[in-house]
């Protein structure tokens, strides 16, 4: 999923933040080959997506 910096972006952010407990970091990403720690990962459509992909993360 591609999208800018600014509030939109924050604002995201916390709603992840929300859904995770604290001991899980959410961590954005601009250039994925540079983060290979964080492999396998996999990316998501639209926002919608990626809240819909957590919620099932975190339920299971």
């Amino acid at each position: 999923m591609k999208t800018r910096h600014g509030a939109k972006l924050v604002e995201l952010k916390r709603k992840l933040e929300e859904m995770v407990d604290e001991d899980t970091e959410i961590v954005l990403i601009n250039r994925p080959s540079a983060y290979g720690e964080y492999s396998p990962y996999s990316f998501a459509e639209s926002e919608e997506e990626l809240l819909e992909n957590v919620k099932n993360v975190v339920e299971n």
